[in-house]
């Protein structure tokens, strides 16, 4: 029951993030090219009822993952079930494309204070498009 709780929160957090606002942005294909969770699932999330179990949620991430390059799906291992468990990584296309980066900078950011705020911010800036 307790495996069933996380995986259903992780589903709706994935859903609300692909829906909200900032996830779609510049360098997206045009609203339509976007598959809905309502297209895939065919009913709207959230509606009385309707729950979306594996297969339909992993089939709306993987329509999302072809249709836009701002979401990304890797395989991260096994389910207790034995299906493959993938992670859904929501960016920019710019960030997507450089992982390392942020592999390398995250595990440096925990202790700001030891780092200095100077080089914190210099981690988190990222420089905008034209920019050497």
């Amino acid at each position: 029951m307790r495996m069933f709780f996380w995986r259903t929160l992780v589903c709706a957090l994935f859903f609300i993030i692909a829906a909200s606002p900032h996830a779609r942005g510049g360098g997206e294909p045009p609203q339509s090219a976007i598959p809905t969770p309502e297209s895939v699932l065919g009913y709207t999330v959230g509606s009385d009822f309707e729950l979306a179990n594996y297969e339909q949620s992993l089939e709306y991430f993987q329509q999302l993952a072809a249709a836009s390059d701002r979401v990304e799906l890797r395989r991260i291992g096994e389910t207790s079930f034995g299906r493959p468990w993938y992670l859904a990584l929501i960016s920019s296309a710019e960030n997507l494309r450089d992982p390392k980066r942020y592999r390398e900078t995250a595990p440096r950011l925990p202790a700001p204070t030891a780092l200095g705020l100077a080089l914190c911010r210099g981690l988190l800036m990222v420089p905008g498009p034209g920019s050497n």
